[in-house]
């Protein structure tokens, strides 16, 4: 039965006692099925290669360059040894053809023969549990595989979005270079950059305040014909409102508007109005910027109708005129409100 064969799983590979007798619910069979995946391609000596056998894979060892297939469709990558696990179980089930574990070495090989949906759950829990580098090698080895099938060649959609997973981790964690380096490694091999990527490293580099590439990288797009959409403008209208460019943020915005690439959003107009509620100088250029905070606010009004303005917008215009000590101003904007 299904429950005995992981039982005996565990016990091989983990020495335990007999478990003759013991009910496993579905709250424990799944666990055990990763734990058990974790052990045939946790690539230790033997060890591996005996689990994997077991389940009917052969060990194959092959050159450790995750960019040059090597013979017989494999790509391998050396991993290293926290790569323990494959995070969905029917990858774990069919591990022969998802990943073949390597005799007497810490790693494991991606077969040519995965599909993408084995490949995103071993993607999805690599970056989820902190294994970055092992899933940006698995990326690259797969998407090198596949493209070298003309047959089987992924489309653009399906590798942009494996590729929007490692992409999205990375930049999560501020691992700005790593991504850099991971659309190096894709623009010198002609795969395109979706709409997506692009917001991705909007997002990641916002975060850590580099408005210099964000601007690049939506230049880059522009000029690459990839029409921004929605998520990507907030996020680059975001970028440059937190590190005060405001001039940025307007030429965004006015993208938005005249070449309609997208209507602003509500969320549009409250980044843009926070940006010059809390932008901070001398009192005179603080005044300046609480006077466009209300153009916005005007803007908001004739674009989107009465009922644009939320309360995030009223609130942020409230506490910037509490800031500056205008409380009959800021009693108005909540009667207004109300």
């Amino acid at each position: 039965s299904f429950q005995a064969a992981i039982l005996s799983r565990l016990r091989e590979s983990l020495d335990l006692p007999a478990c003759e007798g013991l009910h496993l619910g579905p709250m424990v069979v799944l666990p055990a099925a990763f734990l058990v995946a974790g052990v045939l391609i946790r690539g230790r000596p033997g060890h591996s290669a005996a689990a994997a056998a077991s389940l009917g894979a052969q060990p194959h060892s092959a050159p450790t360059c995750p960019l040059q297939p090597p013979a017989g469709g494999l790509a391998a990558i050396r991993a290293p040894r926290e790569v323990r696990f494959v995070p969905c179980f029917r990858a774990a089930y069919e591990i022969d053809g998802v990943v073949v574990p390597r005799t007497g070495e810490a790693g494991y090989n991606v077969t040519g023969s995965a599909s993408g949906r084995d490949i995103a759950a071993l993607l999805h829990g690599l970056s989820k549990s902190g294994q970055l580098e092992a899933a940006d090698r698995t990326l690259r080895a797969h998407l090198e595989l596949r493209s070298g099938r003309a047959a089987g060649a992924q489309t653009a959609d399906e590798a942009g979005r494996l590729v929007q997973i490692v992409l999205n981790s990375l930049a999560d964690r501020g691992r700005m270079q790593q991504c850099a380096g991971l659309l190096a490694w894709m623009q010198a091999r002609g795969m395109p950059l979706g709409q997506v990527t692009y917001c991705t490293l909007i997002k990641g580099h916002g975060r850590s305040g580099d408005w210099r590439r964000v601007k690049q990288i939506y230049v880059a797009m522009r000029r690459a014909g990839v029409q921004p959409d929605l998520a990507t403008c907030n996020a680059a209208i975001d970028a440059f409102t937190r590190s005060g460019r405001m001039t940025n943020a307007e030429l965004v915005v006015r993208d938005m508007v005249t070449e309609r690439v997208v209507s602003p959003s509500a969320r549009t107009y409250n980044t843009l109005l926070r940006g010059y509620a809390t932008r901070r100088g001398t009192p005179r250029q603080r005044a300046r910027s609480l006077r466009r905070a209300f153009g916005v606010l005007r803007r908001m009004r004739s674009r989107l109708g009465p009922a644009g303005p939320d309360a995030v917008t009223y609130n942020t215009l409230v506490a910037a005129l509490v800031r500056h000590r205008r409380v009959a101003a800021a009693q108005r904007a909540l009667a207004h409100r109300k």
